[in-house]
């Protein structure tokens, strides 16, 4: 390589520059002419190509409703086939239309299309009449013309409104009668507005007052009925109501008078009557699926109220709301006098007797208190059970309570009364399934820790919605999946919790939580919830599980139930009827010394009786008073007598 000769060593770099150049004008020359081609393809794609263009008639200017079409109203252009419909009008058809009018204005420079001309328009009304039929006007008011909302083309039923005539078919009574006279008439005009266009009308378009008001129809009608709607008109005054161009029906009545008025308007308040009767509390019974319905069958959908052993409609606390002028509407809700829809389920006691919601709703007293522990006390301070037995050797406790003469607390749902006259406390009955403790031993059932709102959403008592839940007609609560939910999963609901495999339960993130996992643990040995509560008489054993006092073994679901001053029912324990808690081996059947039911007093039937209205016999001069008593049959069913009484 050292030989290599000096020249080829300098021609070298040269060669090199040679080519790369020639390169570089190769490729500046390709994209010169590439730029070239494209910029040709880009010109030939955005220039516009040429449309189809069609010639068509249109407006030299502004043209009114009844123009006569000619050379100088009309012009010739061409607009892009595309936008010309099949009925626009050519040059070559203008002369067939010369001298035809405009039945609707048309813009400048608008096409004249054949929906917008009449090239056969009557010269004047007369013509626009058909043949065999006559044109007639009668005068109208504000409310006869129906606010001016009949128009041309309406079709309409008149009757006339006269003094009753005198032949034999008449009331003695005299007075006033409504006949029908023509149905099914055709409206022509309304004021000077027509029905079809023609050249009178289009000449008065300039002087004429156009306004949409008039006090006039002119009407398309025999010859014959022209004398009969002449001699309704002279003998009294026409009445024109408006109808459906497709309803067909006629007028089902040869006249009415003001005896048929008037006993229209009884007709109309003995049903509003007969509506509210079948509408009050009293009536309320159940169906044959256990519904709770009206008289009418108006199902009530307030899923707080229940019938007691004697017919009465009560909250679930056992108030009695029968007697409280409350009626059911046609939605199934209860409502007062005034119309408000009643919260049963927030009702608390109030001054004399009365009631009231959480909306504030005061329902006025029905003449007995009911204490706690669900006893009546009548205005005369007599202590009753709700079936009506007096009750004597018994005490109303300042605190609401009824009490025995040595301070024993009572509820009425632990009584029984023997047929002559001895008052036992009931033996006690299994704990409902499902159900909870709370601390100051009462039973809550999953229905108690929640509230419903007039649309059926299920809420926990924090407000929280349960979704998917529903109340079935026992008063069970019923979750998507067609599950009864206990009061512990109520409880865990609230909290965005659900049991869970082998004790646990799954939190709002679904993790699987055991009853260890909720709990702190002091050095001492004292087992805590995580708030710090402590969980009286439970320990850990030395497999890390909790046991409570009882020696069984705590859920994840019990440590947070005892969080919320709950606990499930012990094994034996038993529940007065009432709901509260009886330990083991409670004794049944306690007789109650010093305590004895008197008398019966039919608290229903009285309740219901006094508040039962007098209710007119149609058309007669009599009156029923309608009496609906508590009946024993298991379904709760009231049983209804009706006592007919003489005005006098």
């Amino acid at each position: 390589m050292g030989d290599e000769p000096k020249e080829n060593v300098k021609k070298g770099p040269w060669r090199l520059f040679f080519l790369a150049t020639l390169f570089a004008l190769l490729a500046g020359l390709g994209t010169a002419v590439f730029l070239h081609f494209e910029e040709n393809r880009l010109k030939e794609a955005l220039t516009p190509k040429p449309k189809d263009m069609t010639e068509v008639v249109v407006a030299v200017h502004d043209l009114p409703i009844g123009t006569r079409i000619d050379s100088q109203t009309m012009a010739v252009r061409a607009i892009p086939s595309e936008y010309v419909g099949d009925d626009a009008i050519r040059p070559n058809e203008f002369g067939a239309i010369t001298g035809a009018v405009l039945i609707k204005g048309l813009g400048k420079g608008k096409m004249l299309t054949r929906e917008v001309i009449d090239l056969d328009i009557p010269k004047d009304f007369a013509a626009t009449v058909r043949e065999g039929f006559r044109a007639v006007t009668i005068q109208v008011d504000e409310i006869n013309s129906i606010s001016g909302m009949i128009r041309p083309g309406n079709r309409v039923d008149l009757y006339s409104r006269m003094a009753e005539a005198s032949d034999a078919q008449a009331d003695a009574s005299g007075g006033t009668m409504v006949i029908p006279v023509l149905e099914n008439v055709l409206v022509l005009a309304t004021g000077k507005s027509g029905l079809r266009p023609n050249e009178d009308e289009f000449n008065r378009l300039d002087t004429d007052d156009r306004s949409q008001s008039y006090t006039t129809l002119t009407l398309e009608v025999s010859p014959r009925d022209v004398a009969l709607l002449s001699l309704a008109d002279n003998s009294g005054t026409i009445i024109a109501a408006l109808k459906n161009v497709k309803d067909s029906t006629d007028p089902d009545f040869e006249r009415l008078t003001m005896t048929d008025l008037f006993g229209h308007a009884a007709a109309l308040r003995q049903a509003a009557e007969n509506k509210l009767h079948n509408r009050e509390l009293d009536g309320v019974h159940k169906d044959s699926t256990g519904r709770l319905v009206t008289r009418d069958g108006v199902v009530i959908t307030d899923p707080n109220v229940h019938l007691n052993s004697q017919g009465l409609l009560v909250t679930k606390d056992g108030v009695v709301l029968n007697g409280r002028d409350l009626t059911v509407d046609s939605t199934g809700h209860i409502r007062d006098s005034k119309g408000n829809t009643i919260d049963t389920a927030t009702l608390v006691g109030g001054k004399n007797d009365s009631l009231v919601d959480a909306k504030g709703n005061v329902l006025t007293g029905n003449g007995y208190q009911t204490t706690k522990g669900g006893f009546l006390v009548d205005k005369d301070g007599r202590i009753m059970t709700p079936d009506g037995h007096v009750l004597t050797g018994l005490k109303l406790a300042p605190d609401g309570t009824v009490r025995t003469g040595d301070g024993k607390i009572l509820a009425a749902g632990d009584i029984t009364v023997d047929p002559d006259g001895t008052v036992h406390l009931a033996a006690g009955q299994a704990v409902a399934a499902g159900a909870l403790v709370t601390g100051d031993g009462h039973v809550v059932l999953a229905r108690d820790l929640v509230t419903v709102d007039p649309d059926g959403t299920v809420r926990t008592k924090d407000g929280k919605i349960l979704e998917g839940v529903h109340v079935d007609k026992d008063g069970n609560l019923i979750d998507a999946d067609g599950h009864t939910l206990s009061a512990a999963e109520v409880v865990l609901a609230g909290h965005g919790e659900r049991l869970g495999p082998n004790g646990t339960i799954i939190d709002s993130n679904g993790k699987a939580l055991t009853a260890r996992d909720l709990v702190t643990i002091d050095p001492d040995g004292t087992v805590r919830t995580k708030d710090g509560k402590i969980l009286e008489g439970v320990h850990v054993d030395k497999d890390g599980n909790l046991i409570a006092a009882d020696g069984h073994t705590l859920s994840a679901a019990d440590v947070e139930l005892a969080d919320q001053g709950l606990r499930r029912p012990a094994a034996g324990e038993t529940m007065t009827a009432d709901g509260r808690i009886q330990p083991p081996g409670t004794v049944a059947d306690i007789t109650l010394a010093g305590v004895k039911a008197d008398s019966v007093a039919n608290f229903a039937a009285g309740l219901m009786a006094g508040n039962a209205k007098k209710r007119p016999l149609a058309g007669k001069g009599n009156y029923e008073v309608e009496y609906i008593v508590g009946g024993a049959g298991a379904d709760g069913t009231a049983k209804t007598f009706i006592v007919k009484i003489d005005d006098k």
